[in-house]
């Protein structure tokens, strides 16, 4: 069964395959149908009571599944429920929310490695990040929560607990024709632009038809246009996430990308590419 504008394994580039498994995740939450969740937020997603939420899932009236996180409580027919608490939420678009905070918050880190709990409550939703994956020694924490607080946005607060660097999101999670947003936002329009997509999937193939067994690339594409498309694969992995996901600003074309001399640090590209 063909995989629709999905790209191919990343390859081992010099920091390893983790970073580069957001774009691919990302395209496989959006267009969904796998049997596997994108994120295996099993254990990690907690009510507003502190109770698990599980994994499950319905039929809708045209035979498609709709997988869900439903709270462990609600699931038994135990426990009273608070009437603004929320028990049950859409798998996909939280799956989608976790990434994108989760890269804005560790851009450079797998999502599977950093999240450690989720707690979903009324007004509030906490992300618990596991700190020695962010931070590996006790003198590199300082630098981590700098890092952090800097790619926090108004109102919100990180704070450390033991193993475990609490982020405080103070807005209410909401749902709607399958995507997740805070409350005092809008929800995020998408931009889907064909052509970057493919152009995306078309650089990794390029690099993955021209890598040896170790992912080092042999030789560059014969023609001027390939060459200048397998530089998308080396985008920062979020940013070729926001292509994926139709988030990149308006005006932002194919052209503007193959005639743009974007550095090949991932910081220096987030500053200086508009997606």
């Amino acid at each position: 069964m063909r995989r629709p504008l999905g790209l191919p394994p990343l390859p081992d580039f010099r920091k390893g395959k983790a970073p580069f498994n957001l774009a691919n995740l990302t395209c496989q939450t959006r267009f969904g149908g796998g049997p596997a969740p994108l994120l295996a937020l099993k254990g990690l997603v907690f009510d507003c009571d502190g109770v698990s939420m599980t994994r499950a899932h319905a039929y809708g009236k045209s035979g498609a599944a709709h997988r869900y996180y439903v709270s462990s409580s609600v699931n038994r027919g135990r426990g009273e429920r608070r009437p603004d608490g929320i028990y049950r939420l859409p798998a996909l678009p939280v799956e989608r929310w976790v990434i994108e905070t989760l890269h804005r918050l560790a851009p450079d880190h797998d999502p599977l490695a950093v999240l450690s709990r989720i707690e979903v409550h009324e007004h509030t939703v906490q992300l618990a990040l596991n700190g020695t994956v962010l931070s590996p020694e006790a003198r590199g924490l300082p630098v981590t929560m700098d890092r952090l607080r800097r790619a926090l946005v108004e109102s919100e607060q990180v704070q450390v607990e033991g193993e475990r660097l609490w982020v405080h999101i103070p807005s209410r999670l909401k749902f709607r024709g399958g995507k997740a947003w805070l409350s005092g936002e809008a929800p995020k329009r998408s931009r889907m632009s064909q052509a970057l997509i493919k152009a995306l999937k078309r650089s990794h193939h390029l690099v993955a038809s021209g890598s040896d067994a170790e992912c080092v690339l042999q030789q560059a594409p014969s023609s001027p246009h390939e060459r200048d498309l397998i530089r998308l694969a080396f985008l920062a992995p979020d940013l070729q996430a926001a292509i994926l996901d139709g988030r990149q600003d308006a005006g932002l074309c194919l052209e503007d990308l193959r005639g743009a001399d974007f550095p090949l640090c991932w910081d220096d590209q987030r500053r200086s590419l508009r997606v």
